[in-house]
Protein backbone atom coordinates (compact mmCIF):
# COMPACT_ATOMS: atom_id res chain seq x y z
CA UNK A 1 0.00 0.00 0.00
CA UNK A 2 2.69 2.27 0.61
CA UNK A 3 4.15 1.92 -3.00
CA UNK A 4 1.05 2.47 -4.60
CA UNK A 5 0.57 5.84 -2.31
CA UNK A 6 4.45 7.11 -3.83
CA UNK A 7 3.29 6.23 -6.89
CA UNK A 8 0.07 8.37 -6.25
CA UNK A 9 1.98 10.93 -5.04
CA UNK A 10 4.05 11.27 -8.37
CA UNK A 11 1.24 11.21 -10.57
CA UNK A 12 -0.18 14.07 -8.60
CA UNK A 13 2.80 16.04 -9.15
CA UNK A 14 2.80 14.94 -12.68
CA UNK A 15 -0.92 16.20 -12.92
CA UNK A 16 0.28 19.34 -11.33
CA UNK A 17 3.18 19.74 -13.87
CA UNK A 18 0.87 19.01 -16.50
CA UNK A 19 -1.74 21.63 -15.76
CA UNK A 20 0.56 24.35 -15.30
CA UNK A 21 1.91 24.21 -18.82
CA UNK A 22 -1.15 23.37 -20.16
CA UNK A 23 -2.09 26.90 -19.21
CA UNK A 24 1.23 28.41 -20.03
CA UNK A 25 0.36 26.51 -23.59
CA UNK A 26 -3.36 27.73 -23.51
CA UNK A 27 -2.54 31.28 -23.36
CA UNK A 28 0.14 31.05 -26.38
CA UNK A 29 -2.71 30.34 -28.75
CA UNK A 30 -4.75 33.23 -30.24
CA UNK A 31 -8.02 33.27 -32.62
CA UNK A 32 -7.84 35.24 -35.56
CA UNK A 33 -9.97 35.70 -38.69
CA UNK A 34 -8.13 35.49 -42.04
CA UNK A 35 -9.46 37.65 -45.07
CA UNK A 36 -11.83 35.32 -46.24
CA UNK A 37 -13.39 35.53 -42.34
CA UNK A 38 -12.41 31.90 -41.45
CA UNK A 39 -10.99 31.81 -37.84
CA UNK A 40 -7.29 30.29 -37.11
CA UNK A 41 -5.30 30.00 -34.21
CA UNK A 42 -1.60 31.57 -33.88
CA UNK A 43 0.94 30.36 -31.57
CA UNK A 44 3.06 32.86 -31.13
CA UNK A 45 5.75 31.42 -29.33
CA UNK A 46 5.90 28.60 -31.72
CA UNK A 47 5.10 30.71 -34.77
CA UNK A 48 2.56 28.46 -35.98
CA UNK A 49 -1.13 28.59 -36.98
CA UNK A 50 -3.85 26.35 -37.25
CA UNK A 51 -7.01 25.74 -38.17
CA UNK A 52 -8.83 23.48 -35.60
CA UNK A 53 -8.76 25.36 -32.38
CA UNK A 54 -5.79 23.33 -29.95
CA UNK A 55 -7.04 24.48 -26.83
CA UNK A 56 -10.40 22.17 -26.74
CA UNK A 57 -8.21 19.15 -27.32
CA UNK A 58 -5.01 20.05 -24.48
CA UNK A 59 -8.03 21.00 -21.94
CA UNK A 60 -9.61 17.36 -22.39
CA UNK A 61 -6.25 15.87 -22.28
CA UNK A 62 -5.70 17.30 -18.90
CA UNK A 63 -9.40 16.68 -17.57
CA UNK A 64 -8.65 12.95 -18.35
CA UNK A 65 -5.24 12.44 -16.56
CA UNK A 66 -6.62 13.96 -13.59
CA UNK A 67 -9.92 11.96 -13.88
CA UNK A 68 -7.59 8.99 -14.22
CA UNK A 69 -6.29 10.30 -10.77
CA UNK A 70 -9.14 10.86 -8.90
CA UNK A 71 -9.87 7.06 -9.54
CA UNK A 72 -7.03 5.63 -8.76
CA UNK A 73 -6.71 7.31 -5.45
CA UNK A 74 -10.17 6.42 -4.61
CA UNK A 75 -9.26 2.86 -5.59
CA UNK A 76 -6.45 3.41 -2.87
CA UNK A 77 -8.92 5.21 -0.23
CA UNK A 78 -7.13 8.47 -0.69
CA UNK A 79 -9.07 11.51 -2.04
CA UNK A 80 -7.05 13.26 -4.62
CA UNK A 81 -5.46 16.28 -3.64
CA UNK A 82 -4.49 15.06 0.25
CA UNK A 83 -2.47 12.16 -1.18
Amino acid sequence: KDDQLVELEKLQRKCEDAEKDAHKELQMWTEHTDEQGQKFYYNRDQQRSVWTDPRPARCHALYLQMKALRVLSSHCGQAAGRI
